[in-house]
């Protein structure tokens, strides 16, 4: 592809001054044209206009050449995508991977005497702290927060807590025993 230099382009600055009494008009004396009697400095401004070494050919050319180019690339990337998609669709794997190792690890569950015990620190934490969220509540059991989403499930379930507003503003509350009088 050809460059340009800066050089190679040069403007003239020129005055060009318009009015309507202008005296070399291409129209008789007394008529104007449409553009408002301006033809003649508008022939003087087309010598300042920029010309370029490359033909009209020469541009075609290189226009077909970047074109071509451009094909090329085109299909040599669709037929290396073709080729790993055949060679993974038919079980061989363009490149290798090592496999990803599995999680050995087991989640323990805790044991329903665990949960209980849990839910009876909650459900104290609670009593001695109406109104607050998980997160001031779990650093007084010495437990994280999401840890108590299963015993404070269990609590709502069993009447025994309420909880108000959503996500991390959630706040808890023990439930109010009803004493009755019988008698």
């Amino acid at each position: 592809m050809q460059q340009f230099s800066p050089n190679a382009l040069t403007v003239l600055p020129q005055k060009l001054s318009f009015s309507w009494q202008h005296t070399d008009s291409p129209w008789p004396p007394g008529q104007s044209s449409f553009r408002g009697g301006v033809e003649g400095p508008a022939r003087r401004c087309e010598s300042l206009r920029m010309h370029t070494n490359t033909s009209s050919q020469e541009l075609a050319k290189q226009i077909e050449r970047m074109v071509d180019d451009f094909v090329d690339a085109s299909r040599i990337a669709a037929s290396a995508a073709v080729e790993r998609a055949f060679a993974s669709a038919s079980g061989k794997s363009a490149r290798k991977r090592p496999a990803r190792p599995r999680s050995t690890k087991q989640i323990a569950r805790r044991s329903p005497g665990e949960m209980a015990a849990l839910s009876e620190r909650l459900y104290e934490a609670i009593c001695a702290k109406p109104g607050e969220t998980m997160g001031v509540i779990a650093m007084d059991i010495d437990a994280a927060p999401r840890e108590l989403q299963v015993p404070a499930a269990g609590l709502k379930r069993a009447g025994r807590i309420r909880s108000a507003g959503q996500r991390q503003f959630t706040r808890y509350f023990p439930m109010v025993k009803s004493t009755t009088k019988s008698g």
